[in-house]
């Protein structure tokens, strides 16, 4: 009996489920036909690898599926690699010997990605002309082990059960997911580019429904499997923008997946992490930071502003102190943000005259910079602290409220009142940003 192996990914299991059912029916059942995706092909606690092995050693022909998916993953190639092997070596031993051990079914292949197969001859899947021939070439070679009654009554049916092979394979191939391409993959962040010029987030939301379907085929609109970075990245983006928190982080995930060390998009996952509630997630990725950067808590301004941003969260302020005392002084001396925090949390730990002597700090740090909203808004902190309620004043008309959303508001002025009282300072800051 014939031993036939279809070498295949995975995911074109339903295509190749189709196909083996068309080769059992033209040879009479009477093909050995092996394939990975078959269910209890490979039973449970059995090698993998020796099982593949062993098909691709005993198999007299072995018919490679190529599909888009074909070349997302790497072993539909190695198994074809395997038996052009041990073809090769068989027909080294016997040059008499012209049998071609591998044979290769393209279905929506390009011929220039094709790779190694380029240069052998192919047969396309959904021609059904080229197909019935394909199948009368595998009947002839094994005509010895087949009934005359049964290669005649194929052959009389061949072309169509070919033609019906080859609609139901189009249907099949609408799962089948696609090799991803750097032309795919541009247009794709060219229409989220454009999107987001027109301020258009509505249709970011459905985005990544379509961009499942383009890459990975029907029946996976809802898949969490992993595109491209530089999409996850800008459809993250996109969610940050708007606060959608919990698309934010789908994204990210997605995006550390292919790029599992990328510590910018660690940082940003961690802190859309921290927006969604999701603190122990952020704490289990502090982990990850350090073993990445021993250094990155020291050092790095976005990863200590994560961590500062879940400790006050949590309002650990004695933790946010001992944070500080390891950071680079360099490092908050340039920054009204961080310095920011150092006041607070000084204000919360220390006594008067030590908390305003980093409150004085911080407005020489925040005073340093070009001004605007969030520097201006270090710069009030500092002077409710330090009793200087006119400039407090003068700063907060600069602010411009109006123009800022709430989310903005509520964050500047999140210390204003405890500043104040702390301090004994008086001063109604909220009639001095009223309309």
């Amino acid at each position: 009996m014939a031993k036939i192996f279809i070498s295949h990914a995975h995911k074109d299991f339903r295509l190749v489920e189709r196909l083996h059912g068309l080769l059992k029916w033209a040879s009479g059942e009477l093909f050995d036909i092996y394939r990975s995706s078959k269910d209890g092909a490979i039973k449970t606690g059995e090698n993998w690898y020796d099982w593949i092995d062993k098909r691709i050693l005993e198999c007299d022909i072995a018919v490679v599926v190529l599909t888009p998916s074909s070349f997302r993953g790497k072993w539909v190639m190695w198994e074809a690699g395997a038996v052009a092997g041990i073809q090769r070596e068989r027909l080294h031993k016997n040059k008499d010997n012209n049998d071609r051990k591998v044979r290769a079914l393209v279905f929506d292949v390009g011929t220039n990605d094709l790779g190694p197969f380029g240069r052998e001859q192919t047969v396309n899947g959904l021609d059904s002309n080229r197909l019935a021939e394909f199948i009368q070439e595998l009947l002839t070679d094994f005509k010895s082990e087949i009934k005359d009654e049964v290669f005649y009554s194929t052959l009389r049916r061949l072309d169509q059960k070919s033609k019906e092979f080859v609609e139901g394979a189009k249907n099949d191939l609408k799962f089948t997911p696609f090799a991803i391409s750097e032309g795919l993959v541009h247009e794709w962040l060219d229409r989220i580019r454009e999107k987001v010029k027109e301020g258009d987030y509505s249709w970011i939301v459905s985005a990544q429904r379509w961009i499942n379907i383009a890459f990975l085929g029907a029946g996976n609109v809802n898949s969490k499997t992993p595109i491209d970075f530089r999409i996850h990245s800008a459809l993250a983006k996109c969610h940050e923008s708007e606060m959608r928190w919990d698309k934010a982080v789908e994204q990210l995930e997605l995006a550390t997946a292919i790029s599992p060390n990328d510590l910018p998009i660690l940082i940003r996952l961690g802190k859309a992490l921290l927006e969604h509630n999701e603190e122990d997630k952020v704490k289990n990725l502090f982990d990850k930071l350090k073993d990445l950067d021993s250094e990155i808590f020291k050092e790095d301004r976005e990863a200590i502003t994560l961590k500062c941003s879940y400790l006050v969260k949590s309002n650990k302020w004695n933790e946010v102190k001992n944070l500080f005392a390891s950071v680079s002084p360099d490092l908050i001396s340039k920054d009204e943000y961080l310095s920011t925090w150092k006041a607070i949390s000084s204000m919360k730990n220390d006594g008067k005259e030590e908390s305003l002597r980093h409150f004085r700090k911080l407005k020489e740090v925040a005073k340093s910079k070009k001004g605007g909203f969030w520097s201006y808004a270090s710069q009030v902190n500092a002077c409710l602290a330090l009793n200087e309620i006119q400039e407090a004043s003068e700063l907060l008309v600069k602010m411009k409220f109006k123009s800022r959303t709430p989310n903005d508001i509520e964050s500047a002025t999140r210390y204003f009142d405890e500043i104040l009282n702390n301090y004994g300072n008086k001063f109604d800051w909220r009639s001095e940003i009223s309309p």
